[in-house]
């Protein structure tokens, strides 16, 4: 497999992408088909091989005198003579196309340019059913190394090549062509919400993929609340350009999970001062005031906010606890009622007007006899209490349902509790007595009535 792909043999899985990549060019499927196929398998050896540590040094090659390595050429190879070598020497169309490709790059403002990579992807080379899979190794192979790009220029990578799909389709062969690091990465991109690149290109001497990667780093990190990993990358990226909006608002949520709320409001400040019109510093910094009890700013810095932004609900809901804590009761209940009519199921709304309204009702009871009754009789109205008459109501409303059991039971209790004195006093079961009461006993001749008497007279 080393001899196929003109390499010694290596751990290193970039060195056998290219290698094959380089391959490709030689042993194209439709000119070369038997050449194309073992290279490919040839390639697939190298690259489990070189996964499972599996590399055995051997003689793969030999040298003459000068110590020059001369590699013999493997079957179902294109002859290199002096004609091939000449033609492979022309303008290759895949390394005319990289090379536009780390132009882009290498250029940061075109980079993050989504203009640019379409213009760039739609060459007819990367559609030619012939061409198609060496562009595309050879791509993969330069965005491992330079990855650092727009989430629209990605989302467009993936239409034009469908990566995830086909790995996600064939795991064993697509995951061939990524690193697993790289696959995570590639499919963070598309799902995760972006970064912003727009910011950070007219920083004067930035190194931008190592900035980019620091802060990268320190988004991920916080993701997954490794704050001493988080906190270093932000502090070397913000060593390396402070004025990045994205940079410093990674920065106020880790001093919010550090519980360092003044520097945290400090980061957000900052971002104020170069991007006013920015509404997320305005958004974070609210909750700042808010989990630091300064509630006046807080309620002023919502109210600034859905003066832009009238139907934010996270807002809204921050502005109906400011005014809760500053007493404002009929203020807050507005604001939740606000938030009913777009979303009637909101439990922290609909819980939040109920602690309101019993809040009002015990205000209500501590004012004169003669001015509480209407206002606790209206309040109880909206908390769904009725009044005294009301819980008559309910209650002869409920009885039916309840009533037939009770008096059944009631029945029952007193027959088990006082059938034996009835026996005793008069000589019948309570059920029995009442019996005879409504059907008389019928008396056929003088003796059973002699004997009737007997039996019911108290003497």
């Amino acid at each position: 497999m080393w001899e196929v792909l003109g390499i010694e043999p290596t751990e290193d899985i970039q060195s056998i992408k290219k290698a094959y990549s380089k391959k490709l060019k030689v042993h194209h499927p439709e000119d070369d088909p038997e050449g194309y196929q073992r290279l490919r398998e040839e390639y697939d050896h190298a690259l489990k091989a070189a996964k499972k540590g599996d590399i055995k040094e051997t003689g793969l090659s030999f040298s003459d005198e000068n110590n020059i390595h001369i590699w013999p050429n493997p079957p179902n190879t294109v002859e290199l003579t002096v004609e091939t070598i000449d033609r492979l020497e022309e303008i290759d169309p895949v390394d005319e196309f990289m090379k536009q490709v780390e132009e882009v790059y290498s250029d940061f403002s075109s980079r993050i340019r989504h203009e640019q990579w379409s213009k760039l992807l739609n060459n007819d080379i990367v559609w030619n059913v012939r061409l198609k899979e060496i562009v595309e190794v050879t791509l993969l192979d330069f965005l491992h190394e330079h990855r650092f790009l727009p989430k629209r220029v990605w989302e467009f990578i993936e239409y034009c090549f469908r990566w995830r799909e086909l790995a996600t389709e064939d795991p064993d062969d697509r995951m061939e062509h990524f690193t697993e690091e790289f696959y995570h990465f590639y499919c963070r991109q598309l799902d995760e919400p972006a970064l912003r690149y727009t910011f950070i290109q007219h920083a004067a001497d930035l190194d931008y993929d190592v900035f980019l990667n620091k802060r990268e780093t320190a988004y991920q990190a916080l993701k997954e609340n490794n704050l001493e990993l988080a906190g270093q990358s932000l502090d070397e990226a913000y060593a390396m350009y402070s004025d990045d909006p994205d940079l410093l608002r990674l920065q106020g949520e880790y001093f919010l999970l550090m519980g360092e709320k003044e520097s945290a409001l400090a980061a957000m400040e900052h971002g104020i001062r170069i991007y006013p019109d920015d509404i997320d510093w305005y958004l974070i910094r609210s909750r700042i005031w808010y989990e630091t009890h300064q509630f006046v700013e807080a309620k002023d810095e919502c109210l600034y906010i859905l003066s832009r932004m009238p139907a934010n609900m996270g807002t809204l809901r921050l502005l109906g606890k400011c005014l809760i804590q500053l007493g404002e009761l009929e203020k807050a209940e507005e604001n939740y009622l606000k938030i009913l009519e777009s979303f009637p199921n909101d439990i922290d709304a609909i819980t939040s007007l109920a602690h309101i309204r019993s809040e009002m009702v015990e205000r209500a009871k501590r004012r004169s006899f003669f001015t509480r009754r209407s206002v606790i009789k209206r309040l109880y109205k909206k908390l769904g209490k009725p009044n005294f008459f009301g819980s008559v109501k309910l209650f002869w409303m409920q009885l039916p349902k309840v009533g037939v059991v009770f008096t059944l039971s009631l029945i029952l209790f007193l027959h088990v509790l006082l059938s034996n004195s009835f026996i005793n006093d008069t000589g019948l079961t309570p059920i029995s007595y009442l019996k005879n009461m409504i059907h008389p006993v019928e008396l056929s001749s003088t003796e059973v009535l002699i004997n009737w008497i007997i039996l019911i007279s108290p003497n």
